[in-house]
């Protein structure tokens, strides 16, 4: 899981293992994606960062590898905004939590009997993937607020 990558020696072992070559590019993509996995960053945020710095990355190869990652379920897209894609490397079910005020993406934590059954069924249906979103204002935005009406 790339949540766990801390060296080069992993990144390349993690790329091997869903078969793709580690070129340098994708090694960066995934070693940016885990900086900033708190962001639950977009294919954009990812290539800003290392177009500077690797003038030879393209938005495509951005795109490719995390769409590669996803379909191998080794990352997870987020919808979660209704206009962009977002990817959180922690594959393994989890919730998140959008901040209708400064657009932050959070992961909670929400122990639910249904959160437990991937790959069980619920009135006869597999589930293969689960996604809970919850959107409204966060609690730093929240304590933010001064003024105006109560949040």
């Amino acid at each position: 899981m790339i949540e766990t990558i801390s060296n080069l020696k992993q990144i390349k072992e993690t790329l091997k293992s869903i078969g793709l070559r580690p070129t340098i590019q994708r090694i960066r993509v995934l070693k940016t994606l885990y900086k900033y996995r708190y962001k639950h960053p977009t294919v954009e945020m990812i290539y800003d960062e290392l177009k500077d710095e690797l003038p030879v990355i393209s938005m495509t190869t951005v795109y490719n590898t995390m769409n590669v990652m996803v379909n191998k379920k080794m990352i997870q897209a987020l919808t979660i905004t209704g206009s962009d894609i977002h990817y959180d490397p922690n594959a393994e079910s989890h919730h998140h939590f959008y901040c209708n005020r400064c657009h932050q993406i959070y992961d909670i934590d929400l122990k639910c009997p249904l959160c437990a059954r991937k790959g069980r069924k619920i009135q006869g249906h597999r589930i293969e993937e689960m996604h809970g979103y919850f959107k409204g204002i966060c609690k730093n935005c929240l304590k933010k607020k001064k003024g105006g009406k109560n949040a």
